[in-house]
């Protein structure tokens, strides 16, 4: 709109950040998801505050009918909190043009502008410490079978000589607390062997600790994602830090600067490993 004088304002873009359903929302059905959002959208408020451009947060059906509404208007920009649910949505928006960032923790074939946390680095990683401490028998407790933590898992395992074993994966879909412990108290007095396990998430984590008191048996864990704090545990858990309120920032960011230029990049972002307990030292 004009101002006196012949003034134009700028016309600040319209910026909604997607989420995959409204499930994502309720920390009731699924806390892990629940987690990861919050702190991903507490980066992206803060880097947009700091611009002074509002973010709207728009929880909407991946039905690509209902999103064309969004996509269709002038000057709106989007960001996506992953690209598996969101496909369609993702798909539409490339096409159209339109300035967008997209989060992803898997490597993709083709060059889309995302922000970048490698949780197959990251297993890698985790699975290299408990070997380097001289565990030889790791098993690996995740959602299922050749996830990126999988494969990082495995990396690791081949890179310093060890077992792979089929009877080392555990998995289990619903990786809360409780089903976890359950998955868990299943599979520890069938590899009483097992010295060290690496979780996929610190929730499967702690409902291996719990079996493991309830075995009374004594094992070293390290976990990914660094959420622990969000559900008490005892004894605290070492974790990586995948620094998603960093990404949230940098998907900010990111859109910004496809904004401003057009092209397409991938930004990494880096993570720690997090000390909890002594055994893990």
């Amino acid at each position: 709109t004009g101002r006196s004088g012949g003034e134009k304002r700028e016309v600040l873009p319209t910026v909604y950040c997607i989420a995959a359903s409204e499930e994502m929302f309720d920390p009731a059905r699924t806390s892990p998801d629940w987690c990861f959002t919050q702190l991903i959208l507490k980066g992206v408020v803060a880097a947009s505050r700091r611009r002074g451009i509002p973010v709207n947060i728009a929880p909407i059906s991946t039905g690509i009918e209902a999103f064309r509404n969004l996509a269709d208007r002038e000057d709106t920009m989007f960001i996506f909190l992953n690209y598996e649910s969101c496909e369609q949505l993702v798909e539409y928006v490339v096409r159209k043009g339109a300035a967008y960032s997209l989060y992803t923790n898997e490597p993709f074939g083709r060059k889309l502008n995302t922000v970048f946390c490698d949780v197959g680095k990251a297993t890698e990683d985790a699975t290299s410490v408990l070997a380097e401490q001289g565990h030889r028998e790791i098993a690996f407790f995740g959602d299922y079978p050749d996830s990126a933590r999988h494969r990082g898992y495995r990396r690791a395992l081949r890179r310093y000589g060890l077992p792979c074993r089929e009877e080392y994966g555990w998995f289990v879909y619903r990786g809360l607390p409780v089903p976890a412990r359950e998955e868990a108290l299943k599979h520890l007095p069938e590899c009483p062997e097992v010295s060290a396990v690496v979780t996929a998430t610190d929730y499967r984590a702690i409902g291996l600790l719990q079996a493991l008191q309830e075995q009374e048996r004594n094992c070293a864990v390290i976990s990914i994602d660094n959420m622990w704090k969000y559900y008490p545990s005892a004894p605290a858990l070492t974790s990586i830090d995948m620094h998603l309120e960093q990404a949230g920032e940098a998907l900010f960011e990111a859109l910004m600067q496809k904004h401003e230029d057009g092209l397409d990049r991938q930004r990494t972002i880096p993570h720690t490993l997090e000390y909890g307990s002594e055994q893990n030292k």
